[in-house]
């Protein structure tokens, strides 16, 4: 199930847009929410029932400029019912949840109720959408949920950022509170610069996993950040990702081997404008693998899930022309990932097959011609890994960019394409790690 905002479809403005996918990402319905002003989604979740709960914003319906917008659907996307929460400024809702009493939780920002310019705002409502009740947290400054969770005693941990308390213009937050929205403990992580969550979760160990970026930290203008905290909010440890331009994590997720996978974009490893990145650690946070998707303008991937072991479905944007309005829902789903760079033979195997597993229309060259060009591949591949395991590193460097020169000149610009590339600079890297 897909979710977002359209301007293609539905009444003026734009319109929340929902859109059910089979497995193979052909789209089986369509439904559009909306009235005469804007609305959009920022979160959505399959209730129990089959159905699905949107937590939206709506210019169109309830008292402010933006209220938050519930709309409960059944499962062919058929509104149930619908409730807006909010005053006469702006809300906007960022996390939602079906909570243990059948009723729901969301959580966001908002600019009228509260201490500051935005507070964090979470609202709880019965099961047909009634506001049983609402609390805001913060202070003077900007103070925004990314993500929210229902815990075991029935409290919530929400995740976010603060601009009122912490060490920086922006710090991570991580809020727990009981069953009735009173404020337990909070936390901040971050330094001197701006450090933004856009995702948290929970995760196994009964702790919390927090996404975003870091302008505080790592080696560029922002870097993914990952923060590992305990049930109480303790940091156990934090990683950053990234060179020395721009990169930012928007969703993640926890996977099956206990390690975390996060989707965002970067400006760094693209074919322009901003890719698609997705990167893949262990339990540990230490980086595995990753792969940058693209078309040659602006992408960003929004939110990522582990559909089973090893195989992973993304959503996000990209654009159709240079115009930043002009954007389309991209779905992409991967049903193999290569073995850990480590595992040198296995890798380099990896990245052979997946050259040979090609179709004939990626390749630049007439029908006749690919598998001799596919033999040259499979030649010096053998021969950096010949290299790597004899020690000599930077003959073994020489092959792998000579390959990536290769690759640019015998496959047509493509998703696959870009999957080659960012394999052999996994491998460039790691050889210049030895």
């Amino acid at each position: 199930m897909l979710g977002g905002g359209t301007t293609s479809f539905g009444s003026e403005g734009s319109d929340i847009w929902l859109v059910k996918t089979d497995a193979t990402g052909e789209v089986d319905w369509s439904r559009t929410y909306g009235g005469a002003s804007d609305d959009g989604l920022y979160a959505l979740i399959q209730t129990d029932d089959g159905g699905y709960a949107l937590g939206g914003w709506t210019g169109s319906f309830g008292v402010g400029n933006r209220d938050f917008w519930l709309i409960k659907t059944d499962s062919a996307g058929n509104v149930e019912w619908n409730e807006t929460y909010g005053g006469s400024a702006y809300e906007y809702p960022w996390a939602i949840v079906q909570t243990v009493d059948g009723g729901y939780a969301l959580a966001g920002w908002t600019g009228y109720f509260g201490a500051g310019q935005r507070d964090l705002w979470l609202v709880k409502t019965n099961s047909t959408g009634y506001m049983q009740w609402n609390k805001t947290y913060g202070g003077t400054g900007d103070d925004q949920a990314a993500g929210l969770a229902q815990t075991a005693d029935e409290g919530y941990v929400i995740g976010g950022y603060t601009g009122s308390f912490g060490e920086g213009s922006r710090d991570f937050w991580l809020i727990k509170t009981d069953s009735s929205g009173d404020l337990e403990w909070a936390e901040t992580y971050g330094g001197a610069g701006d450090d933004y969550a856009w995702s948290m979760v929970g995760t196994d160990d009964g702790g919390y996993a927090m996404a975003g970026y870091t302008c505080s930290s790592g080696v560029g203008g922002s870097d993914i950040w990952l923060v590992k905290a305990d049930s109480g909010g303790y940091l156990e440890w934090n990683r950053t990702y990234g060179t020395t331009d721009n990169e930012e994590a928007r969703d993640l997720a926890q996977t099956a081997d206990g390690g975390y996978i996060l989707a965002g974009w970067t400006d760094s490893f693209c074919t322009g404008g901003m890719d698609w990145w997705l990167v893949k650690v262990d339990s540990n946070g230490d980086k595995q693998w990753n792969r940058t998707y693209g078309e040659g303008f602006d992408e960003t991937a929004h939110s990522i899930v582990e559909t089973s072991i090893g195989k992973y479905a993304i959503l996000g944007r990209c654009q159709i022309s240079g115009d930043p309005y002009d954007d389309d829902f991209w779905l992409i789903k991967l049903e193999h990932v290569p073995p850990l760079v480590e595992d040198t033979e296995a890798y380099v195997g990896y990245i052979n097959e997946t050259i040979t597993d090609l179709p004939d229309e990626l390749f630049s060259r007439s029908e006749e011609d690919i598998p001799e060009v596919q033999e040259d591949f499979s030649d010096l591949l053998d021969d950096a890994l010949e290299n790597i395991n004899e020690e000599n590193y930077d003959f073994a460097k020489e092959k792998l960019n000579r390959i990536k020169e290769n690759i640019y000149t015998e496959l047509i610009e493509s998703p696959e394409r870009q999957e080659i590339i960012s394999l052999i600079d996994d491998l460039i890297a790691y050889v210049e790690s030895l």
